[in-house]
């Protein structure tokens, strides 16, 4: 909402967060992810929340049982507040990094 309080979390975000319902909706986003106020993610829902404007950014969240993943984030202002879309794109993330690897070593070689 309007505050950041978390409304709803649909089945696939409950998935990839390995989190009850009860942990995350009702509770404010700062309370629930204290780590990303001034993050590249929090920065996008002030901004998108201010000027309206749609935002999308790729980053790499750890989650508190130290599982890391590669999210693709949407974001949109709505009536509500902002609305987020999160995608896992680790594999997609973790196969361009080993091209890139690869291709470093073939340079070197």
């Amino acid at each position: 909402d309007h505050d950041f309080v978390i409304l709803d979390v649909n089945k696939e975000g409950l998935r990839l967060q390995a989190r009850p319902r009860e942990d995350l909706v009702g509770r404010s986003h700062w309370e629930v992810y204290p780590d990303t106020y001034d993050s590249p993610v929090g920065q996008l829902y002030r901004r998108v929340a201010a000027t309206g404007t749609p935002g999308v950014l790729e980053h790499c969240y750890t989650f508190p049982d130290g599982r890391r993943m590669w999210l693709e984030l949407r974001a949109y202002a709505v009536e509500d507040g902002v609305a987020a879309f999160f995608r896992d794109i680790t594999a997609r993330r973790e196969t361009a990094e080993a091209a890139a690897l690869a291709s470093e070593r073939v340079q070197l070689a």
